[in-house]
């Protein structure tokens, strides 16, 4: 999406259109499609408010940063990079991520000052995020009891964090936390909420 795009996307895709490339963009048809699409697939941007207004489901591959991650709807699915830590060897948990006040970063430098790699999600991962979402969607928003389970350990401990951590106003931008995080991304971080 959007009028200003560096370079196209090579996918070779009877079904793909590189729409800012194409005839069809204007700002128009920017909100005809959010009104119209069945899931909004984004990585945290400005036209995410965009399919919200519509109450559209929104997909958000990788959240950063995760204090200011979008939690109001129960059709928001979220996942967030792995926090690498250089100093540590390690990913972080998310207590950790709090803890070192990365949780309201936005600047990659930031992350550079603290030697925190952010490790995007590998194609795969992607694929089985993709497929759970139209899961949830297509059961109306509902989940099983296990992944109600770990989804409510989530949100406890998100909630626990931002209220004992965030030194800024990122506790104040979160009401009840109503969003999913994803079953794949959980159970390929399960470190995640150690």
């Amino acid at each position: 999406m959007g009028k200003i795009v560096k370079k196209k996307l090579k996918i070779n895709n009877v079904n793909f259109l590189d729409y800012p490339f194409s005839k069809l963009r204007s700002d128009f048809m920017d909100i005809f499609l959010a009104h119209k699409c069945f899931l909004c697939i984004s990585n945290v941007t400005g036209y995410d408010a965009v399919p919200t207004i519509f109450r559209k489901p929104m997909l958000f591959f990788g959240s950063i940063p995760i204090g200011f991650m979008l939690t109001s709807s129960k059709k928001f699915i979220n996942t967030t990079y792995d926090h690498y830590s250089i100093k540590y060897k390690r990913k972080l948990t998310l207590e950790e991520i709090f803890k070192f006040g990365l949780d309201c970063k936005f600047k990659a430098s930031d992350f550079k000052k603290l030697k925190i790699m952010l490790i995007k999600f590998k194609p795969e991962l992607m694929v089985k995020i993709f497929n759970d979402s139209l899961i949830y969607i297509n059961k109306d928003f509902k989940i099983n009891n296990s992944m109600k389970n770990i989804n409510t350990i989530f949100k406890i401990k998100y909630f626990e964090c931002l209220k004992k951590y965030s030194k800024n106003s990122s506790f104040k931008y979160h009401g009840k936390i109503r969003s999913y995080f994803s079953k794949s991304w959980l159970k390929e971080n399960n470190y995640f909420l150690q």
